[in-house]
């Protein structure tokens, strides 16, 4: 469990990982390094379903253990047994709570846990992490309507595609600079822009 309180389930926890607050994105790809040093990775996923994976290796070299130490406030031998624990236990879930969001790398923190999940072969298994089957187009009731791809996919298609939806970075551009057009109203939900993006 990864919190940075003690709080009654973190003390029933196998491993109460306590983070610093706000460095959420750093465990995950200490995690990542670990996973990856020590090929606890589900090859046949990564192999048949991702892309990139070079590149993500090299991105989460510069993560060991010890520099995450640094940063999260959480012991090098911690972060290595945590890694270990969650790659070698399948199939494993990883639920995320709305604190994630509550910071200036929400996106990120989401985008680093959905890779850790996506790489140790938990994704879209039974007792693994399932998504939400994509937005269907019929139930978008817009005037002059577009179609899904258009509206949410042009800009991140893969993204899109993946989740139903689009990521939320480019909307504080949108809502101050009014394009590709202007945001006449938002539905928030899970989530508080005015805390998560206050500037």
């Amino acid at each position: 469990m990864v919190d940075p309180r003690a709080t009654p389930l973190a003390k029933r926890a196998d491993i109460h990982i306590q983070i610093r607050p706000g460095t959420d994105c750093a465990l995950a790809l200490g995690l990542l390094n670990v996973i990856i040093a020590e090929e606890l990775y589900d090859a046949d996923f990564v192999n048949n379903w991702t892309f990139g994976f070079d590149e993500l290796k090299e991105q989460v070299r510069k993560y060991s253990p010890e520099v995450v130490e640094r940063i999260a406030w959480v012991p090098a031998k911690a972060i290595r047994q945590f890694a270990r624990m969650y790659a070698t236990n399948k199939p494993a879930a990883i639920t995320q709570g709305v604190s994630l969001d509550h910071c200036i790398n929400g996106v990120q923190n989401s985008r680093a846990i959905s890779i850790l999940i996506a790489i140790t072969g938990n994704l879209d298994i039974l007792g693994g992490n399932i998504y939400n089957s994509p937005l269907r187009q019929a139930s978008l009731r817009v005037k002059g309507r577009v179609s899904v791809d258009e509206a949410i996919g042009a800009r991140y298609p893969i993204f899109s595609k993946f989740t139903g939806e689009t990521t939320s970075m480019p909307v504080t551009d949108a809502i101050i600079s009014g394009k590709p057009y202007p945001v006449k109203a938002l539905i928030v939900q899970g989530c508080n822009p005015a805390l998560t993006w206050p500037d």
